[in-house]
Formats: C-alpha cells, sequence, structure tokens
C-alpha cells in the first residue's frame, strides 16, 4: 500500500474483514503517523479460564522476496518500481520488539511515528475489534518533524 503524504489511508475501518493490515512501505527520509481510534480496554474472552488482556494491533515488520512483474503496462511505457507494481510472497514476518516491548497501538497508546525503513502491517490480536477499531496512517519528511518528539518508537519505554 502507498501512502499518501497528509492524507489519512486507512489501514483498519468498518468493513475490514482480516486481523491483519495491508502491508505499507516507509522509505528512507519518510516519517509514518499511525493514529488509532475504537480500541476497547481489554480483548473479548472466548471463555472464563482466558486471561483478559488488551485489546491492541502489534506493529510486524515483513519481509518480502520480491520480483519484477514481467510486463508493467501504463500510459508512459515505463517500467514502475514500486511495492504495489512487483510480484511479492512473504518470506518472513515477526513483531517488531524494541527493548523487550511490543510496539502495539491500543486504547492506552493510539499515536506512534515510525521512521525506519522497511514493510510494515498491523495485527489485531481479537477479531471482534474489526468492526470498532480504525487505523490511519499519514507520511512525513523527516524535517516536519522534529527528532524530539516523545512519540517515536522506541523513545518511550
Amino acid at each position: 500500500m502507498a501512502v499518501i503524504k497528509y492524507k489519512p489511508q486507512a489501514l483498519f475501518h468498518g468493513k475490514s474483514k482480516s486481523v491483519e493490515s495491508p502491508l505499507f512501505y516507509i522509505q528512507p527520509g519518510e516519517v509514518l503517523q499511525a493514529q488509532a481510534f475504537g480500541f476497547a480496554c481489554s480483548k473479548a474472552k472466548a471463555d472464563d479460564s482466558e486471561r483478559t488482556v488488551p485489546q491492541v494491533a502489534y506493529l510486524e515488520q515483513v519481509m518480502l522476496d520480491e520480483a519484477l512483474i514481467d510486463s508493467v503496462e501504463n500510459k508512459n511505457n515505463c517500467c514502475c518500481t514500486k511495492l504495489y507494481d512487483r510480484a511479492t510472497k512473504i518470506i518472513a514476518t515477526e513483531e517488531v520488539v524494541i527493548c523487550g516491548h511490543c510496539v502495539m497501538l491500543s486504547a492506552k497508546n493510539n499515536q506512534l511515528l515510525l521512521d525506519l525503513p522497511g514493510v510494515y502491517r498491523f495485527v489485531l490480536n481479537d477479531v471482534t475489534a474489526l468492526t470498532n477499531v480504525q487505523i490511519f496512517l499519514r507520511t512525513f519528511t523527516k524535517q516536519e518533524f522534529a527528532r524530539n518528539s516523545s512519540l517515536f518508537i522506541g523513545e518511550r519505554l
């Protein structure tokens, strides 16, 4: 998913069907702002034996095996190399962990800034969150967000 600068792009919305968000890419020199709305304070329990945990969306890093698509047709006869113009296969995923803490959005932590280039997605820990939770992304340049912001991941742990 290409994130359009300044314009919020919805990863999760009222009609989302999967607990895994679409993939998104952060390019060098960009800062991604993630904003979350609608998280419940606790995850729905399947039964009484399950312990109560917060409803969250974990940030996952994704490693792709990419290959250029053989024929890309567009109006200018140019072969684009953006993520969405490539044949991709996920070869590895893992939660982003900093100093032993998983990076996540929740009711108590609904904003973060990410400036590490790569491919990511959010994964909800509760399927019942699909109709309520909304997560929006926007990108900015590093100059537009000063480094002293406490919302960058890893700086508030």
